[in-house]
């Protein structure tokens, strides 16, 4: 039978690269995908972060961010957290203004025009 010409192929990762994945998330287990693909790279496995994410998805692991921010565990902003609570009573909600700044980034910024 001929060898299979053209095609897509889903790149994965196996044997070798995907003992080094499991090895590496047994020693540290807070990766972010990226550093974990620069990693593997570093170590002469060439994979892209979406194979490395695609692996990590079929070994059943997930990705969630904490319900709270670790910034609120220290002393200052708990204090300023806490002022912050202390006054909101005082504001008129029928004075407040939403200011949108979802775009309000440097790296968001146009580059030519």
């Amino acid at each position: 039978m001929p060898a299979k010409i053209g095609g897509y192929v889903k790149p994965r990762l196996r044997g070798a690269a995907a003992d080094a994945v499991r090895q590496r998330l047994q020693i540290k287990s807070d990766w972010t995908v990226r550093a974990l693909s620069a990693e593997l790279k570093s170590v002469g496995i060439n994979v892209s972060h979406d194979t490395v994410w695609r692996f990590l998805r079929s070994e059943g692991k997930t990705f969630k961010k904490t319900l709270m921010a670790s910034e609120q565990d220290r002393p200052k902003v708990a204090r300023f957290r806490m002022r912050w609570k202390t006054h909101q009573h005082r504001l008129d909600p029928d004075r407040l203004v939403f200011i949108d700044e979802t775009w309000v980034k440097t790296n968001m910024t146009r580059t030519c025009s």
